[in-house]
């Protein structure tokens, strides 16, 4: 989940533009495309990212919990799994 909908379109034109690569000389043409709008959207998103830090921090905070929760399961299956 993305907190801004221009961040979900950068996500979206990066993807688009990897998968229009991928295609080589059939897909120059997407590619060139894809590249220049985004290229014309992270330009708008260098003046600023739209997205309130009262809203980014906390669901940072929670996702980096969440990795750290489930890194830390993951170690003790790895610690049970060695100690059998």
């Amino acid at each position: 989940m993305t907190a801004h909908t221009e961040l979900e379109e950068l996500r979206r034109l990066v993807d688009a533009t990897a998968h229009a690569v991928d295609r080589g000389d059939e897909g120059a043409g997407d590619a060139a495309d894809l590249a220049a709008r985004r290229w014309a959207l992270q330009q708008r998103l260098d003046t600023g990212i739209p997205v309130d830090p009262a809203e980014l921090l906390p669901r940072l905070q929670e996702g980096v919990s969440g990795v750290h929760a489930a890194e830390t399961r993951a170690l003790d299956v790895l610690r049970d799994a060695v100690a059998k």
